[in-house]
């Protein structure tokens, strides 16, 4: 099954491992998208993107049985084709664990205006499907996405559809 929030509460489950792949957004909004509201704040987050994985690793490293398996945070030059292909590595590095452990993919960032994709620097899009498309081949028990950023509620209505 696949899952997208906004805002999750985090439990620890004794019978899973957690790998996760933290991912942190361009800070500015994108000039070819259309993200949130560039007139609040100079529409520039690195403050609270950086906060935001921080809090995130903070908690996954106080669990045991989670491992970060990688962050991608070079948040003022990240390109879409490298969150693509760090998630491509995620997907390859667990296809080998025995099925009870969860992959978990977090991103904090700028979301398209109206779809939630995960904007970068590049000017492109991460979308539900591409991430979809990628871990299909995992034989895990679940995949969850975490999607911390605006419009990301649609993501639910595509799953659901």
């Amino acid at each position: 099954p696949f899952h997208t929030t906004s805002v999750m509460a985090l439990k620890n489950f004794e019978d899973f491992k957690y790998y996760w792949l933290l991912i942190a957004g361009t800070t500015e909004s994108p000039k070819q998208i259309k993200a949130c509201d560039k007139k609040r704040d100079n529409g520039k987050y690195l403050s609270g993107i950086s906060a935001d994985l921080q809090n995130m690793s903070t908690y996954i490293e106080k669990n045991e049985d989670a491992t970060i398996l990688n962050k991608v945070q070079d948040m003022r030059y990240l390109k879409s084709s490298t969150v693509l292909e760090n998630i491509r590595i995620l997907a390859q590095e667990v296809k080998e664990q025995p099925k009870s452990f969860r992959v978990e993919i977090y991103y904090t960032g700028h979301g398209q205006e109206n779809t939630g994709n995960w904007c970068f620097a590049d000017d492109k899009v991460v979308t539900l499907k591409q991430i979809i498309d990628i871990v299909r081949s995992i034989t895990c028990e679940t995949l969850w996405i975490y999607s911390d950023c605006c419009y990301s509620g649609n993501w639910a209505v595509e799953l659901a559809q």
